[in-house]
Order: structure tokens, then sequence, then C-alpha cells
């Protein structure tokens, strides 16, 4: 067991569209909320091509115009695809195989600058850089736009999103202790929390409470975690201290918590702390070279597995930890040019897949859940011929 670091040390900046925290547990996805609810037109949704501000992309790729998100509901993969301002989509592929559906687009107005999505089967929520939330519902295929402009807090990017509990959260990426709630009939609650919790990066629903990470707490404190009850979105606690240090994202396993955090201490780069989530005690924290934790970006948890995504240090290769998430002892590291792996953003577990995205690349890489071999990477335009 490694004791908690004492002090930050050695922070990297997030990027703004990069540190996009999902973590998925069981049947838990990260994702969502609202403002508002005003009908917009339907995104272009094309098979067999895809339409992209008036251009067409090659027939049968899967048209990832700069993928930063990804949710899998078991069913369907979703990325989105910030496409860098000027042509935002949503592209859907099959979870089974990888294979390609469809791309959706709209314009700029329809996602966006999609920087977070998740889904939960029956809909589709997608979080955009200019304070637009839209939703599709899977079975008619309609898109609704919950927001238009509107946002949480000091800053338009809706940057942390999750759903769960039969709510709906959703926070800014400057937010200073400010945080929306939505329930299922559409009723917006914001909720202020002054001092609790400053610069919120992940967010994780636990049956009726909401833990909020936070990349700072209070008066320029340390990083903290805020446990609130769903229902009234009260404070229940916050840990804060030494512990960790920008923390980017948190899954469950079991009755414990994991968060993982870009610092770990004096010489790490990256840590994961795990607490009890019944009383927020400090249960361990994992660091130090024998991990293998490079500067993570997000991370998944499932079955019994940590699955942690590093972008690395001066590269875009980036890696994959695997932790054993009973106790946090190390599986394998996978990285290497045969991964694909370029520039790494997000990533996304299911019971036989392991989805990473990378930006850089433009594609998604699949492993085998459980032996972490490479399966196949999508790349969204064809690959030029040697």
């Amino acid at each position: 067991m490694v004791g908690p670091p004492s002090h930050p040390a050695g922070d990297r900046p997030l990027a703004r569209w990069r540190t996009l925290a999902v973590a998925v547990t069981g049947a838990t996805l990260l994702i969502a909320v609202a403002l508002a609810w005003l009908i917009a037109p339907r995104a272009v949704r094309s098979r067999g091509h895809v339409h992209a501000g008036g251009s067409v992309r090659s027939r049968g790729t899967p048209g990832f115009g700069d993928p930063v998100a990804i949710a899998d509901d078991g069913t369907h993969l979703w990325v989105a695809n910030l496409g860098r301002g000027d042509n935002p989509s949503v592209t859907e592929l099959n979870a089974s195989n990888g294979g390609w559906v469809q791309t959706m687009s709209g314009g700029e107005d329809q996602f966006g600058g999609p920087n977070a999505i998740a889904s939960d089967g029956a809909r589709v929520l997608v979080a955009g850089n200019t304070g637009v939330l839209t939703e599709l519902t899977i079975s008619s295929g309609a898109w609704a736009q919950l927001t238009d402009g509107g946002y949480v807090g000091s800053d338009p990017v809706q940057y942390v999103i999750a759903m769960g509990g039969g709510y709906s959260w959703v926070t800014a990426e400057a937010g200073r202790g400010e945080l929306s709630k939505r329930d299922g009939s559409g009723r917006v609650r914001p909720l202020r929390f002054r001092g609790s919790f400053n610069v919120p990066s992940a967010i994780l629903v636990v049956g009726q409470h909401v833990w909020v990470a936070s990349l700072y707490s209070g008066r320029g404190g340390s990083s903290a975690l805020t446990e609130l009850n769903a229902g009234d979105g009260s404070v229940v606690r916050t840990v804060s201290g030494g512990i960790w240090v920008n923390p980017v994202a948190i899954g469950l396993s079991g009755g414990d918590i994991w968060v993982a955090n870009q610092s770990g201490g004096s010489g790490h780069r990256g840590s994961l702390t795990e607490l009890d989530a019944t009383d927020g005690r400090w249960v361990r924290a994992v660091s130090g070279s024998a991990y293998r934790i490079d500067y993570p970006v997000a991370m998944a948890v499932y079955g019994g597995d940590i699955w942690v995504l590093n972008s690395g240090s001066g590269n875009r290769d980036g890696s994959v930890t695997e932790l054993s998430a009973s106790d946090g002892h190390w599986i394998r590291t996978l990285s290497g040019a045969r991964y694909g792996f370029d520039d790494p953003t997000a990533i996304a577990v299911d019971h036989a897949h392991v989805w990473v995205v990378n930006v850089a690349g433009n594609s998604i890489t699949e492993l085998n859940a459980s032996d972490g071999s490479w399966v196949q990477t999508l790349y969204g335009r064809p690959m030029p011929v040697a």
C-alpha cells in the first residue's frame, strides 16, 4: 500500500478540449444535462457516406473529425467529433465490432463543438463548447436541442456532464462552484456552492449521491472531491488535502471510488486515489514508476479492472494502464506503435472491448478487454497507400 502524497508537484496544465473524464462502471455511464428546451432541426444523417460541411467523405469510412469523446451503451458507440469549430458531428459505430453505422452533422449550431457525449441506450446527450446541449432519442433518430448558447457559470464551455439517479448534471469549465441539475420533466435547478469546489473536472453519480472532482477547493486551495445529495443538491462532505493533485476522472468499483490524478506528488507523473464511497474515507493511493501511470487524461472502470488512459510526457503516443480494482495492483501497460495511440483523449470499456479515442490520429483504437491485445484501429479517412 502506498501512502498519500504530501504535496503537489509536477502539475501539467489541462488542455480545455482534451481533459474530458469519462468514467464507466457497470450500467453507469457519465454524461448529461440541460438548461432549457428548444427544438432544433434534425442533424444530417448519412449511411454509406458522410456529409460534412457540404463535402462527401469516402464511402464506408467513419468520418471522424477531431474525435474527443466516446460513449458505449453496449449496443452503440457514440463518438463526439470536435470538428475544429466548423464541422462538429457525432459518429455512430456498432459496439460489437466497431462497424460504422452513420455520421450525423448539422453545422456548428447543431452540436456546438462537442466536448462530451454519453448514452444510456435510449438517449444520447452531447455537450458543446459554445453552450449547446443536444439530445438524440435513439428509437426515433430525432435530435432535440436542450440549450442554445446558454450555459452554467462564467464560461460557455459545458465541460463536465453526467447522468444518473433520475437527474442530469452539468458544470461549465470555469464555473466556480456552480452546478445545474435537471430532472426527468425538464425542470432545471442551478446549485451554487461557493468555496466547495472550483473548476470541476469530473462527475460521478452513485445512486442518490453525486461526487464532483475539482481542480481547486475554496480560495486557492488544493484539489478536492465534493459529495452532494442528488435529491436536494446539499453538500454531504468535501474531501481535500494532499491525497490528490489535479483529479481528471472518477470511477466506481464495488463500494469504492477511484480518482485518477494528473500528478501524484513529488516526482510522480500521475496517481490513483481510492476512497470508501460510504464515508469518503481514504483507502489507498497508487503512484510511482511501478504502476506506469503517466499523466492520465481519462479512466474507465469495468468488471473489476481499472483502465487508465495516459497522455504521456513530451510525445503524442500515450498508453493504457490496466490495474486491479480490488487492490490497485498493476496488471499491464499497453504502449507502442502497434496500438495506434495518437494523442489519446477518451476511453470507454465494456465486457469485451476497450475503445480509445485518438484526436491527433483521427481514429479509434479497439483493444481486447480480456488481455489488452490490439484488435483494430478505425481511421476517419482512408489511410494513404504506401
